[in-house]
């Protein structure tokens, strides 16, 4: 019973860890969205196809909605890896402790428990 608790009290935690790497790709989504809304107005721009130097100025926010795209996403992937270990050791421990007091009261308990069989008579 008592592994079903803690394993139920891991859920909140569980879904945060599962939350953040969604919210790093969701961060790659609106970057790629953003730099590619970037790329397309500035090659949609007539002065620009006239001039590689404002093209190529342009092109700047086209990289750092890039930049936001994976710089959220590898973040997010890092900051899971690093929750998931703590969840491990964490959850590790709470298992060993069950397995102490499993023993415990095994070593202390039953075993001082004596059933006596009914003699016929």
């Amino acid at each position: 019973a008592d592994e079903s608790v803690i394993d139920g009290g891991y859920t909140p935690i569980k879904a945060f860890i599962w939350g953040i790497p969604v919210l790093g790709f969701i961060g790659t989504v609106f970057g790629l969205t953003t730099a590619t809304a970037n790329f397309g107005k500035v090659l949609n721009d007539p002065k620009m196809k006239q001039n590689l130097e404002e093209l190529a100025g342009g092109l700047t926010g086209v990289l750092g909605g890039l930049d936001t795209a994976f710089v959220t996403t590898a973040e997010g992937l890092v900051a899971v890896f690093f929750l998931y270990m703590a969840q491990t050791i964490v959850k590790q421990a709470d298992e060993r402790l069950l397995d102490d007091v499993r023993d415990a009261c095994s070593d202390r308990i039953v075993t001082r428990v004596r059933i006596d069989q009914a003699r016929d008579g």
